[in-house]
């Protein structure tokens, strides 16, 4: 009866007022809509990556009856985010078209990362801007970073959902432990990298009982529901990878380091200045100096943990996969974490003012937020479209090309699988090596590929001539799409390549 009570008054007195679950329920759909649309314009309906189909293939095979499988017959461990599949199945087993179910998903996500920033401005900002609240939350859900996300078809926007969600949980007064734990339990199933807020929420917990209280009953009991808990989900996983793959992470955590293994080359300060640089396109080059404010002056705990988590996750990446392609997909976590606590800082730190300034310096902080999120969300919009128009036209064209006009069982080399993978039927040898991983150790080698492809006798290569100039050299094409996207975007046709 506690925990009903608790939860009544959670949705009753701070997030529950109808009017602003509407408000930004009805905004989120709108900032959505607005992307759509445009994108419809410019070219058409679609994903922005072609990832999102090669979780679509899964999740279909998995509503299907399958198994966990990207062709029938055969389980591979190719999809990063296993939870995800497990939502966008539901979607199949209903009938829903891809699109439409994770447009649905999507809005959910932004709606509820907005209703999240409402009841986190309520605990932990100053007194008198709780009023702000609402604000605060609308700046969140029309990031245009997040707006993307919600339309991409993959993880990210839920993700940074989590990731969000977990941070709020342990910079409350008093921390929430267990709800943090199973954020934890259930984001490692949707992205490895939540093994970073693991660590950080264990550092929380030293510092809210060190140093009189570390071997208290309670900490003690926070301590062991903070290792449990998430440790049962990150068990279950590995599992679940061994089980499929033989190893402990998806094949995509191998895939990528090995393909872009070349840019670790380059300084480590070049790396981490590039990955930083991402969330800030957009109104977090505003917000950020607030954020380091945040976590400078205030109680660390309350600020200094997110700060830690964000810069751990920049570095994270600089040091391992140092690529910023699709907007910096991969630090899009870090987003809502930097708006939300950005916002905090400027709140906290300009309550050290007179009232004059502060009224000055209010006023001109929300008008320039308020101009930054429209600029950004035209810009992002038009990224969008563009987006899904390359994919629509490149990827998902030449694969209807090919379901059309290939020879039953054909084998199909090819870099990118998603589309592929969707709207044929045909045995795929996967060149990035999500679902054929013995690929990772000669990826980066075209004479290494050539053996690859021949040894697994491959009749078609799909790629882009490009990505792979001697690989292509004296191959006949079969087909490119003169109407693709990919000469706009600055690169080449996805061509299809009858193999010697």
């Amino acid at each position: 009866m506690k925990g009903t009570s608790r939860l009544a008054g959670f949705w009753g007195s701070e997030v529950g007022r109808k009017a602003e679950v509407l408000s930004l329920a009805v905004v989120s759909a709108v900032a959505m809509v607005v992307f759509v649309l445009w994108s419809r314009h410019v070219y058409g309906f679609g994903f922005p990556l072609d990832d999102a189909w090669i979780h679509q293939t899964y999740a279909r095979n998995l509503a299907s009856g399958l198994g966990w499988v990207y062709r029938p017959g055969v389980p591979s461990a190719g999809a990063t985010a296993p939870l995800w599949v497990m939502l966008l199945a539901v979607g199949h087993l209903f009938r829903v078209l891809p699109l439409v179910w994770v447009w649905a998903l999507g809005w959910a996500t932004l709606t509820a990362l907005g209703l999240l920033a409402v009841w986190g401005w309520r605990r932990l900002a100053p007194q008198s801007k709780r009023k702000l609240a609402f604000a605060a939350g609308l700046v969140l859900l029309t990031e245009w970073h997040m707006i993307w996300a919600s339309l991409s078809g993959m993880e990210t926007a839920l993700f940074s959902l989590i990731v969000f969600a977990a941070l709020l949980a342990l910079t409350d007064s008093p921390p929430r432990w267990f709800t943090a734990a199973v954020l934890i339990a259930f984001g490692i199933w949707l992205r490895p990298e939540m093994v970073g807020v693991w660590g950080i929420a264990v550092l929380g917990w030293a510092l809210a009982f060190y140093p009189k209280n570390l071997f208290s009953r309670q900490s003690l009991k926070a301590l062991a529901v903070l290792v449990f808990v998430p440790s049962v989900g990150f068990g279950l996983l590995a599992a679940f990878n061994y089980h499929l793959s033989g190893t402990l992470w998806p094949n995509t955590f191998y895939a990528k380091q090995a393909e872009y293994a070349a840019l670790l080359a380059q300084p480590l300060w070049k790396r981490w200045l590039r990955e930083a640089a991402q969330p800030l396109v957009g109104v977090n080059a505003i917000l950020v100096f607030g954020f380091l404010f945040c976590g400078w002056k205030s109680r660390f705990r309350q600020c200094g943990l997110p700060l830690l988590w964000a810069l751990g996750h920049i570095t994270v990446y600089a040091l391992r996969l140092p690529v910023v392609y699709q907007h910096g997909r991969y630090l899009m976590p870090v987003v809502p974490v930097l708006g939300f606590w950005g916002l905090l800082g400027w709140a906290e730190g300009l309550e050290r003012f007179s009232a004059r300034v502060k009224w000055v310096a209010f006023r001109t902080l929300w008008a320039s937020l308020g101009a930054a999120v429209l600029v950004f969300a035209a810009l992002g919009a038009n990224s969008y479209a563009r987006d899904v128009a390359f994919i629509q036209s490149e990827m998902v064209d030449t694969a209807l090309w090919g379901a059309e006009h290939l020879p039953q069982n054909t084998k199909v080399a090819i870099h990118d699988i998603g589309a592929w993978g969707y709207f044929t039927d045909f045995p795929i040898i996967d060149l990035a090596g999500l679902i054929s991983p013995d690929v990772v150790p000669v990826i980066r080698s075209e004479d290494g590929l050539r053996k690859f492809i021949n040894a697994h006798h491959a009749e078609v290569l799909v790629t882009f001539p490009d990505w792979y100039p001697h690989l292509v050299a004296g191959l006949r094409a079969l087909y490119f799409n003169p109407h693709g996207w990919g000469t706009k975007e600055g690169g080449t046709h996805m061509t299809v390549y009858h193999w010697k």
